[in-house]
């Protein structure tokens, strides 16, 4: 039951409606100590700092994954424990390179390489997007926006709308740094579509 609510609350988390993804995480997270299931208290505590991150809300997110780092002490399987302090580590990363951008590439590469050979695109997906930004600040932009088209696609195959629709703006944003006018109008466009699909 534990699991099923946090499924439910991913596709939310995908679509980005958060509150609706919090609620079944918050429920996922009271299923799962009332069971003493530490792996699915685990995760939705990794649910709860993602979808907090996704906000906007860094404070909070950091808050719950820190938390669910510390409960990965308690997963006794190594192959999982391994797994979720990557993840862990990774969003943590993510959110404070979005602060401030002091992630390395390096670093970025080697998170991009494990979810690549794990196949995990969504996740692969989300450290593409910080990729991309380092590529922008180090000026970049051509290496930029082809990570963001990558992004893009990835997104698109796995039905993440509202990651889409912030990938295509973030894509357009680098287009316009290039002078790519045209193409920058017709991504925004897109975007804009998305967000109003009627």
């Amino acid at each position: 039951m534990s699991r099923m609510r946090n499924q439910l609350g991913t596709g939310h988390e995908l679509a980005g409606r958060f509150d609706l993804a919090l609620e079944h995480f918050a429920t996922s997270l009271e299923i799962a100590k009332a069971c003493g299931h530490v792996l699915c208290e685990q995760s939705a505590l990794e649910w709860h700092g993602i979808t907090h991150g996704g906000k906007g809300d860094l404070e909070l997110a950091l808050r719950y994954l820190n938390l669910s780092f510390e409960m990965t002490e308690r997963v006794h399987d190594p192959v999982h424990r391994g797994r979720a302090r990557i993840l862990i580590t990774m969003y943590v990363n993510r959110l404070l390179a979005n602060r401030d951008c002091t992630t390395s590439v390096d670093e970025l590469n080697r998170a991009l390489s494990y979810l690549h050979v794990n196949g995990e695109d969504i996740n692969g997906a989300r450290v593409l997007m910080q990729l991309a930004s380092a590529h922008v600040a180090a000026g970049q932009q051509r290496l930029a926006a082809s990570a963001q088209e990558r992004v893009v696609a990835l997104f698109a195959r796995h039905n993440a709308t509202a990651l889409q629709i912030g990938a295509l703006r973030a894509l357009a944003d680098t287009e316009d740094l290039l002078g790519e006018r045209e193409a920058a109008q017709e991504h925004r466009l897109e975007a804009y579509r998305l967000t109003h699909p009627d």
